[in-house]
């Protein structure tokens, strides 16, 4: 008991002392601005792509909570009825510079954490990983709320289609009687594992381990993960009932649900270097 009291107090002074509020924070704002670009690039591309992309965005923004939907509505149906590839490359860098610039300032929160020795590092390392890890973060995100807050709406869809085909509809059954709930947290892990190991500016010999980055890994995903489900319940209360805080009360859940996968992230780096203090005796024992 005794080590996990230590284990928490050490916890504690890590994020006091290393602003994680302000990091993960900083972290939202960017991604909440590069969210309406990143929007108008993927509605160009996947129009021509998946001809049935249109329809299936409208069907999941009938499942949003009226507030929340009345706001996104307009600015969907303004997107799908410009198309322009000017408007689209204008798009995308737009998205993955403002995305980036808030990843920019997450890993100079690790580097601190870490305690990294910046001198010698490659140049622009910081900003060429950040631009990567955007991208990365972005598909996350999509799959983590697809496949966990909007998991029954896009089954009952896709089996809809696939109730035509024996053989496919069989499949479809058994990819969403649980799988389709395991591979975002999977997918998760394997990409903070990268994040935390490589994010950081560390020399090839002074990167975290495997190990710890796999425990701080794990650690955010099930953080995600129950963010998330409240998510994903509010969300459901919401579309049943009048909204407590006026129209603005789903949005507000929206933004707090994404500055809470922002902490996560957060939370995750420090949980590591708590363990790692921790395995090389750096904790101080409560006497």
């Amino acid at each position: 008991m005794k080590k996990i009291k230590n284990f928490g107090l050490h916890f504690i002074k890590l994020l006091s002392e290393n602003e994680a509020d302000f990091a993960s924070t900083y972290l939202a704002y960017h991604l909440l601005l590069s969210f309406i670009p990143l929007l108008v690039f993927l509605s160009h591309v996947l129009i021509y792509i998946a001809p049935g992309f249109q329809d299936l965005v409208y069907n999941l923004m009938r499942q949003l909570p009226n507030d929340v939907k009345n706001i996104f509505m307009p600015i969907i149906e303004n997107i799908f009825n410009s198309q322009s590839s000017s408007l689209s490359i204008i798009a995308i860098l737009s998205s993955i510079r403002l995305g980036s610039r808030g990843f920019l300032g997450l890993v100079k929160a690790l580097n601190k954490i870490f305690e990294v020795d910046l001198t010698g590092k490659i140049p622009f390392y910081e900003i060429i990983f950040s631009v990567f890890y955007t991208v990365i973060f972005m598909v996350l995100m999509a799959s983590i709320l697809l496949f966990t807050v909007f998991n029954d709406t896009i089954a009952e869809l896709i089996l809809k289609f696939t109730d035509r085909y024996p053989v496919l509809s069989n499949i479809a059954s058994f990819f969403f009687s649980g799988l389709n709930s395991v591979m975002p947290l999977i997918f998760s892990i394997v990409i903070f594992i990268v994040f935390y190991r490589y994010a950081p500016s560390f020399n090839r010999g002074n990167r975290i381990s495997f190990k710890s980055a796999t425990i701080g890994a794990a650690f955010a995903t099930l953080g995600i993960a129950l963010v998330t489900l409240f998510y994903r319940f509010t969300n459901d209360t919401l579309s049943r009932s009048p909204s407590i805080y006026g129209s603005l009360g789903s949005l507000l859940v929206t933004l707090v649900w994404l500055l809470a996968i922002c902490q996560m992230i957060i939370y995750g780096a420090i949980f590591i270097k708590t363990y790692t203090d921790m395995k090389h005796g750096l904790i101080k024992e409560d006497k």
